[in-house]
């Protein structure tokens, strides 16, 4: 920072290291329903998350069975079509590049009779 002074044209030079402190984005997923037959629909919501001093730019969306989506949404849905098991999470990014991951929720899928 440079200041004069108008009186004197004294020229007055100071600088401040200043610290920028990036708070990383909380990512927060809900599955509904959390099991059924197959195939099924099973419709995910990351509309919780948020990013404490910015915004949410890119949901990356793992449903567990080898399968993967990345959206600028916060709701998607996803059909599965075998029988199992299947953890699944979201990853949310911030507007500067910060991502988390979010607790995972466990989807059984059983065979249709």
């Amino acid at each position: 920072l440079t200041l004069t002074d108008p009186a004197s044209a004294q020229v007055v030079k100071t600088s401040q290291e200043v610290e920028i402190f990036d708070k990383e984005p909380i990512a927060i997923l809900s599955a509904s329903p959390r099991s059924g037959e197959a195939p099924v629909i099973i419709y995910f919501n990351a509309e919780s998350s948020y990013d404490p001093d910015g915004e949410l730019v890119e949901y990356t969306w793992d449903f567990g069975d080898r399968k993967r989506s990345f959206s600028k949404k916060a709701k998607v849905n996803h059909i599965y079509k075998e029988a199992g098991s299947f953890e699944t999470k979201v990853t949310v990014k911030s507007t500067n590049g910060a991502t988390t991951t979010s607790e995972s929720i466990i989807i059984q899928i059983t065979d249709s009779k």
